[in-house]
């Protein structure tokens, strides 16, 4: 769906004038619609969705400690950092606190740890590189917006821009932000939209299961499946 189709539903169901262009239009609910569907998109975009992380590797300098992020970084994905060559974690981002400690007071010890800050924000690491090798890492993108072209974008910029993010969320944030500017009830739009925001990232994540009351089957002990004798009990 494009930022068009989505306002045009949003605006069917709400009971608004179909708008027929948002980006070049002076019109109040076209206007809202856009700055309301841009605020959806920045919230959605706050949470760990996987469709928005995207893999980086850059390669060390002998003798350079600090190197640029990638024009669209938003954080860095935890525990994400590795040197490629000898697959070592590389740990951080340190507080300032451990950076310090880290320089100062223990230098030199071989693995690299790094921190994230500065203007413009930069990756830092320590010990300084004295050898050209890889690190890699994940991070969240900035970019939510495919354009026409296959260009992505922060933002919207034209009426067929397509959102990254899941499109029906889109449509159910911006439904319930309308009703709200407009002064109706909106408890309803508001309920559905966060609990389908929470089941969708919990599926779009795939976390494994973590089995508690069960044992391999391979497993031969004392306790059977479910830690309840199978013989010799009662």
């Amino acid at each position: 769906m494009s930022l068009l189709s989505i306002c045009q539903g949003v605006s069917d169901v709400v009971g608004f004038t179909r708008p027929t262009a948002i980006i070049s239009s002076m019109d109040q609910i076209p206007r809202q619609c856009l700055g309301f569907a841009k605020e959806t998109l920045i919230e959605l975009s706050k949470m760990d969705w996987p469709v928005l992380q995207v893999p980086y590797t850059f390669n060390t300098v002998p003798g350079q400690a600090a190197y640029d992020l990638p024009v669209d970084f938003a954080r860095e994905i935890g525990d994400s950092v590795y040197g490629a060559a000898r697959y070592s974690q590389v740990r951080g981002s340190l507080t300032p606190a451990d950076w310090a400690r880290q320089r100062n007071v223990l230098p030199g010890l071989g693995f690299y740890r790094f921190r994230i800050f500065g203007n413009p924000m930069q990756l830092n690491l320590t010990p300084t590189p004295q050898v050209a090798e890889s690190i890699v890492f994940e991070y969240q993108t900035t970019y939510r917006v495919r354009q026409i072209s296959g260009d992505f974008k922060t933002t919207f910029y034209a009426d067929d821009d397509v959102t990254v993010v899941d499109e029906d969320l889109m449509v159910k944030g911006l439904k319930w932000r309308m009703r709200r500017a407009k002064g109706m009830d909106y408890s309803e739009e508001f309920d559905d939209y966060e609990i389908d925001r929470a089941q969708t990232l919990a599926q779009a994540m795939q976390l494994g299961s973590l089995p508690v009351a069960t044992r391999s089957p391979y497993y031969e002990g004392e306790l059977g499946m479910g830690y309840i004798p199978e013989s010799g009990f009662g």
